[in-house]
């Protein structure tokens, strides 16, 4: 008899178990069925078009003192979206410094960047290469909006004759300018 009993309420939790089991993974089933039911999704499109123009390079543009940025050194970027991208974009953008003489860390050696629009040319910013973050790079534009069709950028590099002598000419340097757009996240709607 007392083996029966122990088999009878052996067997009865193995029965409940099994029906614990069984029920707890039927809910959670209907659950993450019932949830994904009306989860909804949109992607956009989000495509940049970056043309980073030539590197800044003592080599092939002499680092000389010259009155005016035109005399120095120069670069075109493009930098926009394609034509069907409905997402609005940030971007920035930087000079990146692979090398710079120490004679050249000074107010005297500059940097500016122009937006092109046809021949015109519209100041958006200007620096030097005073102090040179750790990272050597150097944020020259920041959370531009970018377009279809892309925008030009036009960023000088020149040694200011005004500020400096001739012991700073024929310095090395050579950089090029990079670019980075912000991330974008979605959410999805699970309504």
């Amino acid at each position: 008899m007392k083996k029966k009993v122990t088999y009878s309420i052996f067997i009865a939790l193995i029965l409940i178990i099994v029906a614990i089991i069984g029920s707890t993974y039927a809910y959670y089933s209907l659950v993450a069925a019932g949830s994904n039911k009306n989860v909804s999704t949109n992607s956009e499109k989000y495509e940049v078009i970056y043309n980073g123009g030539t590197d800044i390079d003592s080599t092939n543009c002499q680092m000389n003192v010259v009155a005016r940025k035109e005399d120095g050194c120069s670069t075109v970027v493009e930098i926009g979206v394609s034509e069907d991208v409905n997402v609005k974009i940030n971007a920035n953008l930087y000079i990146n410094i692979d090398l710079i003489s120490d004679k050249l860390k000074t107010e005297g050696f500059k940097w500016e960047v122009y937006e092109l629009n046809g021949t015109n040319e519209t100041l958006v910013s200007n620096g030097n290469f005073k102090n040179i973050p750790n990272n050597n790079q150097i944020q020259i534009v920041s959370n531009r909006l970018l377009t279809y069709p892309p925008k030009k950028y036009k960023i000088y590099f020149w040694i200011d004759g005004n500020l400096t002598n001739n012991t700073i000419a024929n310095s090395s340097f050579r950089g090029y300018i990079g670019a980075n757009t912000e991330m974008l996240t979605g959410i999805v709607n699970n309504s």
